[in-house]
């Protein structure tokens, strides 16, 4: 067992004494920093009349219960921090003498003329009062305070966690609602392409040149994506009112449409992720910090073996006032049961040991496939703007120009047509995974990655319904 050095009580009082300042300096850091970094997330929860992602993300931030619960355990904590080197309240004690049936009075009770004092003389002389307070080691209560610190600090963490997850869960609500509104603006679009088509059927129909299955192939193609597109447009509800939810601000009107979006790439690969991941991961550091307070508590278990101080006075009342100091010590006999404390203190500490491994291992598997999925979105993205869209529009061009000419069939046009839509949808639905896959892998790491802007997307459209 470590030996730790035992200061007289008088030496712990001053040593108190003179930390009390240092104590309330620390307090006041610490409360300051948390009020400063609270405040940064509780900026003005009012959307403008066309919110941007910040603008939501804001707004999350101010009024997100959960968020609000975190800062209020990380508060909760603050307050342990004056609570852990405190003394333990001074005690007040009152004592009378009863005298034994038959038993004859003494000395004590007879006057300076050998007479017995009166009734009132007696019963003063038989009781005193007494005031005590314990004094717990100095190096126990060192430890008491750093392992509140550390309580902070993991609450701290968890805030930050808490903020993080926040802002993943708004962003990745507003990228599925521009993934809807793009793929409106597209369906459209695309029912625009399907009645010119129509218009050039009827045309072929009416001159001879083409015939009726083809004209009604193409009503039919039409009638089946205005109903896609109607399911769109409902899909809006839904999806808007799960962004509102975000930011908690359920159940109001339809929020407009996000503004075009452009996709980003990141420079990053797995094993900068993983760095950045054990640097700056909230997760992780309150669980270190929490590891770093139980082994603090394991040293305060230790302590237990070792005695703590009283000092006191008594008074006494009567003839002979007297006024007693006192000094006195705990004796800490029931080793068995500081064992107990110490071996429970050790299985905490590796208890915390162990969640921290597992949390590690868990954030690497998940950070490995939350980078698999921005890579894939992201290859998906280049491929589908460089090679898959350019063709699939020069393919229709050409097939409409072969079909008005008798070259082609009708089926073709169709099948060309609906091959650019799908080829349009899919590309919209990486840009949004690319932003939504880096939103993720922010939220694990704790901090910005580094991205460029890739291109420039086509604008999404805004309906008025």
């Amino acid at each position: 067992m470590r030996k730790v050095p035992i200061y007289p009580p008088l030496a712990a009082i001053v040593l108190m004494i003179c930390s009390c300042a240092q104590e309330r300096q620390e307090f006041g850091e610490y409360e300051s920093a948390a009020t400063a970094y609270v405040q940064a997330g509780r900026q003005s929860g009012s959307l403008g009349e066309n919110p941007t992602l910040e603008d939501y993300l804001r707004a999350a931030r101010a009024n997100n219960p959960a968020l609000d619960a975190a800062r209020q355990r990380w508060k909760a904590a603050l307050e342990e921090l004056p609570q852990a080197r405190s003394l333990p309240d001074p005690r007040f004690a009152y004592g009378y003498e009863v005298m034994w049936p038959g038993k004859k009075p003494s000395y004590d009770n007879m006057g300076p003329d050998g007479t017995r004092k009166d009734s009132h003389s007696a019963k003063m002389d038989n009781q005193m009062i007494a005031l005590t307070q314990d004094l717990p080691l100095f190096t126990k209560l060192q430890l008491r305070h750093a392992i509140a610190i550390q309580e902070v600090q993991a609450r701290q963490q968890d805030y930050q966690a808490e903020l993080l997850k926040l802002d993943y869960e708004v962003a990745r609500a507003y990228y599925e609602y521009y993934y809807l509104a793009r793929s409106v603006a597209v369906t459209a679009g695309y029912i625009d392409q399907l009645r010119q088509i129509e218009d050039v059927a009827r045309s072929r129909y009416a001159a001879a040149a083409g015939s009726q299955p083809d004209v009604i192939r193409a009503q039919v193609e039409l009638g089946k994506m205005q109903n896609e597109l109607e399911s769109m447009r409902d899909m809006r509800g839904p999806v808007s009112q799960r962004l509102r939810a975000a930011i908690n601000q359920p159940g109001g009107p339809l929020l407009p449409w996000p503004e075009a979006i452009q996709p980003v790439q990141a420079a990053l690969d797995d094993g900068q992720a993983w760095q950045m991941l054990l640097e700056s991961s909230p997760q992780l550091k309150a669980l270190g910090y929490e590891v770093a307070g139980a082994e603090k508590a394991v040293e305060l278990s230790r302590q237990d073996f070792l005695p703590d101080f009283m000092l006191g006075l008594e008074y006494k009342f009567g003839s002979e006032r007297s006024l007693t100091p006192m000094i006195g010590l705990s004796l800490p006999i029931w080793f068995e049961k500081y064992s107990a404390a110490v071996r429970q203190a050790q299985a905490r500490q590796l208890a915390a040991l162990r969640e921290k491994t597992a949390a590690t291992n868990m954030l690497s598997a998940e950070l490995k496939m939350a980078a698999y999925e921005y890579r894939n979105a992201d290859r998906k993205v280049r491929l589908y703007r460089d090679t898959l869209l350019p063709r699939a529009r020069q393919a229709l061009q050409s097939t409409r120009a072969a079909y008005q000419s008798g070259k082609a069939v009708f089926a073709d046009l169709i099948d060309a047509q609906r091959i650019l839509l799908e080829f349009e949808l899919a590309y919209e639905r990486a840009v949004a995974d690319t932003r939504t896959g880096l939103a993720k892998i922010e939220m694990m790491i704790g901090r910005k990655v580094p991205a460029e802007i890739a291109a420039t997307s086509q604008p999404a459209s805004r309906e008025s319904k």
